[in-house]
């Protein structure tokens, strides 16, 4: 484990751990090989949300951060701000792309011809994380990279309205722009994960987690534990009725505000503990990895090697399952310790 950074609010670290766990298992799609598994697994079906559990996040830990640290004359800090963005985000998705175009090389040399969907302009707008901005629309070579575009368009745009919103509104206030944020949300989810709709996920969701931050603290521990034990059921129920109700898919989302504002605090509940343990904070430290690499190994497992297994027996099934499962989380772990993490330090440094 590594060393954990002051002032970490380490719950929502093992909150952001689950959601990207939660990416990984719907992409994963293990059901195909053990169908066995489909009433069980299709509870994590709530992976897009958990992409805009992200964007929430995002926003409330950077006004969490930087609100007292930004400002219009503080052209250091903002530089220091920027610098830790790129740290952050930029080495690791270089990695993974450089990874994506490895197995399209891969592939064309097998299959005798370059995929007709990576062309030159739609490589240089990965490159450079702009295949998710207005005008340069393109579709992701490493699927679930499209948030990341997306969050980067709100690191430079909306981070200091977030921080202007976070000073200048009304708590009053606070409630009815959390849902009018949710609204615009659920107004984008007609679509798919690209083009404005994608666009206005990531702008809604990030706003909405900054407007958030304005009721953070709670003081009272008591309270506290209520909203976080409120969050979780509402969750719970809520997507169970989705899973296997038939439910719109929207539900969960409303209990996103409190579950971070319930695991933001210090409390002592059963559920804090739950996610400040050592396996969450793992899962929470890989998620940025665990993310990313996913979408590149499935690129060239499912194309090439599940197709040959689907036709074998169920025992070879299951095996599969299992080391696809661990693989994808030890390339996680070793590129997070060796890696994304020296990569972010030097950066910054």
């Amino acid at each position: 484990m590594p060393t954990r950074p002051a002032g970490e609010l380490q719950a929502l670290t093992g909150l952001r751990g689950i959601a990207a766990l939660t990416v990984f298992i719907a992409h994963a799609r293990f059901y195909e090989m053990a169908p066995v598994l489909r009433p069980a697994l299709i509870f994590f079906e709530w992976h897009a949300l958990a992409v805009d559990l992200f964007f929430m996040l995002s926003g409330f830990m950077l006004v969490h951060v930087y609100s007292t640290k930004l400002g219009p004359k503080l052209g250091k800090s903002w530089k220091s701000y920027f610098a830790a963005r790129f740290a952050r985000i930029v080495p690791l998705y270089l990695a993974t792309l450089m990874a994506c175009l490895g197995i399209f090389a891969a592939g064309s040399l097998i299959l005798g011809r370059w995929p007709a969907h990576v062309t030159w302009d739609v490589v240089v707008t990965n490159l450079f994380l702009l295949q998710g901005w207005p005008g340069l629309y393109h579709m992701s070579l490493n699927t679930p990279s499209w948030s990341l575009s997306v969050e980067a368009f709100c690191y430079i745009f909306m981070m200091p309205l977030a921080l202007l919103a976070d000073h200048r509104v009304n708590r009053k206030w606070i409630v009815t722009l959390v849902v009018v944020s949710l609204v615009i949300w659920r107004a984008s989810m007609s679509g798919s994960d690209s083009g404005w709709i994608g666009l206005f996920r990531g702008i809604s969701g990030f706003l909405a987690g900054s407007l958030i931050h304005k009721l953070y603290p709670l003081k009272n521990p008591g309270t506290t534990n209520l909203t976080t034990s409120i969050a979780i059921v509402l969750f719970l129920v809520s997507q169970s009725l989705v899973a296997w109700g038939g439910f719109p898919k929207i539900l969960p989302l409303f209990s996103f505000p409190f579950l971070i504002l319930g695991l933001a605090s210090n409390a002592r509940s059963v559920s804090h503990v739950f996610f400040k343990s050592p396996v969450m904070l793992w899962l929470g430290d890989i998620s940025y990895s665990v993310y990313l690499w996913h979408g590149a190994v499935f690129l060239a497992t499912h194309n090439v090697i599940r197709p040959k297994l689907m036709t074998m027996s169920t025992p070879v099934h299951v095996a599969w399952i299992m080391f696809e499962f661990t693989f994808v989380l030890w390339i996680s772990h070793i590129s997070f310790h060796r890696f994304e993490l020296p990569m972010r330090k030097a950066l910054r440094s």
